[in-house]
């Protein structure tokens, strides 16, 4: 067999071998770059066949390539020019007609005003000023609250009252009524008998600590009741005046506390029925924000209505002093002293109500809008709108200007109503304006 000759491809060189597969060049000792020379042949032969074959031309033709550049030129060209009238027709298309009013109808068809060139319409304003005149929005079917009337419509005004539910001060424990009562006993250096101080601590008991419960069950009167016979406490001796110089005397800061607590309770107890309608109205106020985030603009309004009445009636309630429930019986048993103190607290001051002016501003200012929002005002709306445009597109500035003057609502038809009343004004103002040249004509 013959000697094979290899090339390697890393150092360049070439060498001849017995053997048809070689390791590695002898030269750089690489293996990897290692060809024989006619596989070599024979692979640059393939790829030149392929590199034929992807242009379908078997050798480079210089005017097949000039062709293929001047057909591309050609048809960016023409696409080009012919873009370019179609863009100069749709820009003399836009400068004849002024842009068209549309409302999405149930199927979603558009409705459009007639077309007019804007050179018409009052040739004394500007082409910006004619293009802002007879530019006209596109609005939703129903009414969207504008972001300012969001706000307002979102405010909840806090109800602020005078009316509290809880005690002045915390109720005694048995603990605490004992210790009050050693206390005493030091100071004043006086040691009440065993036997009366049992009949203390038992009268605190069955009255005291059986109010502090029913108070705890939200029962006013019988824990005002509870809390005055609390007060009916054993003769400490058979001389009045003895009996309070002593047994009334160290009991006074109990005494005082309690009292206190009877005021509060008659206070409760006479505003009780108003508290509840404050409780429900307050109720009915966080309902209608639930109405308003669903866009029930209607029902909105009707349990608006509803409140706003409410609170009118309950504010002309404030000054009235409601009846009070009498003393149980068993009061005329009690100190002299003590009833008088009774008395006094038995006519509880003009009641706490709610002060409901900030709820009833609010309400107020929400129905404004909520009123605008409505099917039937926003429609209306629409009408006018459509009616103020179709006077200017007709050049009849004077009407147009009366008509979209009264657009009062929603926020979004107002400023569109508003900007081009401002443009309007120029045009009314003149010492003569188009519409009355083209009249005389």
């Amino acid at each position: 067999m013959g000697n094979y000759r290899f090339i390697c491809n890393h150092c360049g060189k070439s060498f001849e071998s017995s053997t048809a597969e070689v390791k590695e060049c002898p030269f750089c000792f690489w293996s990897s770059s290692v060809k024989r020379e006619d596989e070599l042949a024979v692979e640059k032969k393939r790829l030149s066949r392929t590199a034929g074959g992807k242009t379908g031309i078997g050798s480079y033709n210089p005017l097949y390539f000039a062709f293929k550049v001047l057909l591309a030129l050609a048809l960016v060209g023409s696409v080009g020019y012919f873009g370019y009238l179609g863009y100069r027709q749709w820009d003399q298309n836009q400068k004849k007609t002024g842009s068209f009013f549309s409302v999405q109808g149930e199927k979603g068809e558009t409705s459009k005003a007639e077309r007019l060139v804007p050179d018409t319409v009052a040739p004394e304003l500007s082409s910006q000023e004619r293009d802002l005149l007879l530019r006209e929005v596109s609005l939703p079917e129903r009414a969207v609250a504008s972001e300012a009337e969001k706000i307002i419509l979102a405010r909840e005004v806090k109800f602020k009252t005078g009316w509290s539910d809880q005690l002045p001060s915390p109720a005694w424990s048995l603990a605490q009524y004992e210790q009050m009562i050693a206390e005493q006993e030091r100071f004043y250096k006086i040691t009440l008998p065993r036997s009366y101080k049992k009949k203390l601590t038992g009268l605190f008991e069955n009255k005291y600590l059986a109010g502090v419960g029913a108070f705890a069950k939200g029962d006013l009167l019988a824990t005002r009741d509870l809390f005055i016979e609390s007060l009916l406490f054993p003769p400490y001796s058979t001389n009045v005046q003895k009996h309070r110089g002593v047994a009334l005397t160290m009991l006074k800061p109990f005494i005082t506390d309690t009292l206190s607590k009877i005021g509060a309770l008659n206070q409760m107890i006479t505003d009780q029925n108003r508290r509840q309608q404050e409780k429900e109205i307050e109720a009915e106020y966080g309902s209608l924000f639930a109405l308003i985030q669903e866009g029930r603009w209607e029902e909105a309004i009707l349990k608006l209505d509803q409140l706003q009445l409410v609170a009118t009636q309950m504010q002309s309630l404030t000054q009235e002093r409601p009846a009070m429930p009498p003393y149980p019986s068993t009061v005329g048993m009690i100190d002299q002293d003590i009833q008088r103190s009774l008395a006094a607290l038995s006519t509880p001051g003009v009641s706490s109500t709610t002060d409901l002016l900030h709820v009833r501003e609010d309400l107020a200012q929400k129905k404004d809008v909520l009123v605008d929002l409505s099917d039937e005002a926003y429609n209306k709306a629409i009408a006018i709108y459509q009616e103020g445009m179709t006077f200017v597109r007709e050049g009849k500035c004077k009407d147009a200007f009366r008509v979209l003057s009264t657009i009062r609502g929603p926020e979004t038809l107002r400023n569109q109503a508003q900007t081009k009343l401002a443009i309007l004004a120029k045009v009314v103002s003149l010492p003569e304006s188009s519409e009355t040249r083209s009249r005389d004509v």
